[in-house]
């Protein structure tokens, strides 16, 4: 957890010094449970950086790949299939928090410059 508090130290970090950040994240899990209420902590934590910081992060895909496959056990392979229910519910938050504009507005024109935005 040190080190995933430290990303958003570090991104804070960033932006305070005037660099355009964008974040890619995966949601990967094996379990389901309280999903909504993490998703809903992870916009709350982004948004104490910046209000309209959660509009510039993008979710990436996992997918299997050969080269990793004869290694993944069942608790890796539901991770893989819990993403799309995860994304779901990243989705859900944003669209309670932010207008259809918004969200509709591509991550490049979101400014996260200042604050008072």
């Amino acid at each position: 957890m040190e080190l995933f508090d430290r990303q958003f130290d570090l991104f804070a970090k960033h932006l305070k010094e005037g660099i355009d950040v964008y974040a890619y994240v995966t949601f990967t899990t094996p379990e389901l449970a309280g999903i909504d209420l993490h998703m809903r902590n992870f916009v709350d934590r982004l948004q104490s950086i910046h209000a309209l910081l959660p509009l510039r992060v993008v979710p990436l895909e996992i997918s299997r790949f050969s080269t990793t496959k004869s290694r993944m056990r069942s608790i890796h392979y539901s991770a893989i299939v819990n993403q799309v229910t995860a994304v779901t519910a990243w989705q859900n938050e944003l669209a309670e928090r932010f207008s259809s504009k918004q969200l509709s507005t591509p991550i490049n024109e979101i400014s996260c410059r200042n604050a008072d935005e």
